[in-house]
């Protein structure tokens, strides 16, 4: 087995594990959301934590799919685009946490990972 495949092994595995075995704290939460069509509205996407950096994915305002390595912290805003937001955060370590939020509309979903390469991934559809 090549060090890729094994790698990309161990990455899924993480994620599978990070994926299934959330602690409470690493849970997602959404904030009560208000009436209205909401769609255009700009949307926020941010990373944050102490892991330094993560691998970053997000559906852009095109309803494609972005990734990029960066520093934390690290936000963007995107335009309005419709009804389905993701974002993910995979740590590039073992040590420290990463954070991710999405906020639309007034209404924040967010979630955090402290696991070694862990992975902090939301979705919202308003």
């Amino acid at each position: 087995m090549s060090r890729r495949t094994l790698g990309i092994l161990v990455l899924l595995a993480a994620g599978v594990y990070v994926l299934f075995n959330k602690a409470d704290s690493e849970r997602t939460t959404l904030t009560p959301a208000p009436s209205g069509d909401i769609s255009a509205e700009p949307v926020l996407y941010q990373v944050q934590g102490t892991a330094g950096t993560a691998q970053v994915t997000y559906r852009n305002a095109d309803g494609g799919t972005e990734q990029h390595l960066v520093s934390l912290p690290w936000s963007i805003y995107e335009r309005g685009y419709g009804r389905f937001y993701y974002l993910s955060a995979q740590k590039q370590g073992e040590a420290g946490e990463v954070a991710v939020s999405i906020t639309h509309a007034d209404r924040r979903r967010d979630a955090r990972s402290t696991a070694p390469y862990g992975i902090a991934s939301v979705d919202y559809s308003p």
